[in-house]
């Protein structure tokens, strides 16, 4: 009796590639992705090559296994010809009321320092009036509003990074950044975002390596100068817990925090808040 020949990746579904795709992605074998989501190997190799159809309730427990983001579960459901399960809401819709003054008040409360809002492509949507004030004194009139972008508001030739006096380190970071936020989500948008933000002249051309470099500090300083002295700053990201819609789990609050003292009392002279 002749062997029965291997499925051949040209033949499964379009629903079998993606999930091959997202396996080899996180750099899962079938063995330990059925493990994953308890289910055969027998099973999950049928599904890839076509010859299974899977439930809905399948395909979310494969999408869970592989750690997939909400976006990234509603294609892999189109993909087996389900509807998306998870919605997509604009900020400003009457439902997210409740979302964007969250948002309002975690923007005021960090003045006098710098905080705004971006989603997956790091568009800036949002920002209180002290990222504002301190932009437009780095800036051009108009170059804040022309780029809104956060990347290209950084890169762009009349953009901030005349301002950073450790711009190879910042720059480099920011890019190791966006490029970890393309491995994980595979979003074609950021593969165009970063290799237009590679095209600027200003881009270390040892961004990759350096970025692997352990500085003495524990963390990242963005520093910059204004009237002779030295602004540093760091940042953290907030992000919304068990977000069920896809724009509230893309949505990133950025805050910078004074990294020393004469940073602090300088926000606090020159915006005359009391902190």
């Amino acid at each position: 009796m002749a062997k029965t020949q291997p499925d051949q990746p040209g033949e499964s579904t379009q629903f079998g590639r993606t999930l091959r795709h997202w396996r080899k992605v996180r750099r899962m074998s079938q063995l330990e992705l059925a493990l994953e989501a308890d289910i055969s190997t027998r099973h999950l190799s049928f599904i890839e090559t076509g010859r299974a159809k899977p439930s809905r309730e399948m395909v979310l427990r494969l999408s869970t296994a592989l750690g997939l983001r909400l976006r990234q579960r509603n294609a892999l459901l189109l993909a087996a010809e389900y509807r998306a399960e998870y919605p997509l809401s604009d900020l400003d819709h009457p439902k997210m009321a409740g979302v964007r003054s969250a948002l309002e008040f975690i923007l005021k409360s960090h003045e006098p320092f710098p905080a705004f809002v971006m989603d997956r492509q790091f568009t800036i949507l949002m920002a209180n009036s002290s990222m504002r004030n301190i932009f437009s004194l780095m800036l051009e009139p108009g170059v804040l509003e022309k780029y809104p972008n956060a990347y290209h508001l950084m890169f762009a030739e009349d953009g901030l990074y005349h301002n950073v006096t450790n711009w190879p380190e910042v720059a480099s970071a920011l890019l190791v950044r966006l490029y970890d936020e393309l491995l994980l989500s595979q979003d074609e948008l950021l593969q165009s975002l970063l290799d237009e933000i590679l095209t600027y002249p200003n881009v270390p051309p040892d961004w990759q390596l350096r970025a692997t470099q352990v500085e003495d500090e524990p963390i990242l300083k963005f520093n910059t100068e204004r009237d002779g002295k030295t602004l540093s700053f760091f940042a953290t990201l907030t992000k919304f817990s068990t977000p069920y819609d896809v724009t509230l789990q893309e949505l990133i609050v950025e805050s910078l925090f004074p990294a020393d003292e004469t940073t602090r009392l300088l926000f606090r002279q020159s915006f005359d808040y009391t902190l």
